[in-house]
């Protein structure tokens, strides 16, 4: 027995010192990359220290441009709010319109960063809160609109529960609602509607107005979809439909777009939308016939024949014409037939346009529908 295990411990001892050589080389290894990572962490963390000084120094330079660009990368950084908000407060109120739109947007990250913090800085909050709500007056419509967005994220984080300063936040939000420009009525009315639950009528007012306003707005979707989603939107088809009896091309075809979003909820429009369908503007033919199916879906007979209409139509916008076939098609393939008919009369047409369209039309559905034979010709 005992020579049996001699062996055993001869083999062993060679075997737990290359073990344990292995494991000091693999430590040394590890110990190198970590000290090079943490070296590396080390110079990392000196060098940004270094730019943020630089930037800090920027930041007062006498050329507003420098300024500007020194606001706008501190801010980007995430550089510590107790040295940044001394500097955005400074800017808040710089005469350069640049600088004072950074140290705006600079304000409005801090004040929500601020909130959701443990060491949420209460002072330096209600100091950029402060500034904030006297930058609702500034002279540039950016400031404005960013001061607007900065109190309209705060109190909307808040909700409807009660906060120092709400009062006076919601007395500047609504002074807001008669600012000149619609971003900051908008920004302040849905800010509003949020912290008062839907029920500041003030806001529904103004966004109504927005909504009805016959001149071109470039978020009129917007406006519709906070209405809404407040549960206000019987009032706003009474805005939307308002205004198509105004004749306005350029208005139309936005208003028509906003109508069929609503899809059924819509329907007191279509009397008014019909008496759009031989409009001499092609776009608003389409948007009028895009807001009926929405409104009454794919498969009734007003909508096929509404359909077929427009894909004979080679005035209207041929995405409308492609998506008349698709309607079509889910439900009676057959009346495409006249359509049809018609296209291949297009096809001898003198522009290569209408021609082209022709073709891609009849290519969608040719293989399942024989075109109607042509009518006689009254004149022979």
């Amino acid at each position: 027995m005992a020579d049996n295990s001699r062996p055993r411990r001869k083999a062993f001892g060679p075997l737990f010192y290359s073990t344990a050589l292995v494991a000091v080389i693999l430590l040394s290894i590890y110990g190198a990359v970590q000290i090079r990572e943490w070296v590396g962490d080390w110079i990392g963390v000196r060098l940004e220290a270094q730019e943020i000084q630089s930037l800090l120094v920027s930041a007062g330079s006498t050329r507003g441009d420098v300024r500007a660009r020194a606001y706008r990368s501190l801010v980007e950084r995430r550089a510590d709010w107790r040295l940044l908000i001394p500097v955005l407060l400074t800017g808040s109120t710089d005469q350069v319109d640049d600088v004072r739109i950074e140290a705006a947007r600079g304000l409005n990250h801090a004040v929500n960063d601020l909130f959701h913090r443990s060491d949420s800085l209460p002072k330096e909050r209600e100091e950029c809160l402060q500034a904030l709500r006297r930058m609702l007056k500034d002279s540039s419509i950016i400031v404005r609109n960013e001061a607007s967005d900065g109190l309209a994220a705060f109190a909307s984080a808040r909700g409807l529960a009660a906060f120092d300063g709400k009062d006076a936040i919601v007395a500047d939000l609504r002074a807001a609602l008669a600012d000149a420009d619609h971003d900051v009525r908008i920004v302040a009315a849905k800010a509003l509607l949020t912290i008062e639950g839907g029920r500041d009528q003030a806001a529904v007012g103004t966004l109504l107005a927005l909504l009805a306003d016959p001149e071109p707005v470039a978020n009129r979707a917007e406006v519709l979809s906070v209405l809404v989603g407040h549960r206000q939107g019987e009032r706003a088809l009474n805005a939307l439909t308002s205004l198509l009896g105004s004749g306005n091309s350029f208005v139309l075809p936005d208003v028509l777009s906003c109508i069929e979003r609503l899809g059924p909820e819509a329907a007191a429009a279509v009397p008014k939308l019909e008496s759009l369908l031989d409009d001499k503007d092609p776009g608003v033919r389409a948007g009028a016939g895009m807001a009926i199916v929405a409104i009454e879906g794919e498969s009734t007979s007003r909508v096929i024949a509404l359909s077929v209409k427009a894909v004979a139509d080679q005035e209207l916008p041929m995405q409308w014409r492609m998506i008349a076939v698709d309607t079509v098609l889910g439900s009676n393939p057959a009346a495409l037939s006249s359509a049809a008919g018609v296209l291949m009369k297009q096809l001898s047409n003198e522009n290569p346009t209408v021609r082209q369209n022709a073709v891609g039309l009849l290519s969608l559905f040719i293989e399942q529908v024989r075109p109607e034979p042509p009518k006689p010709d009254p004149g022979r």
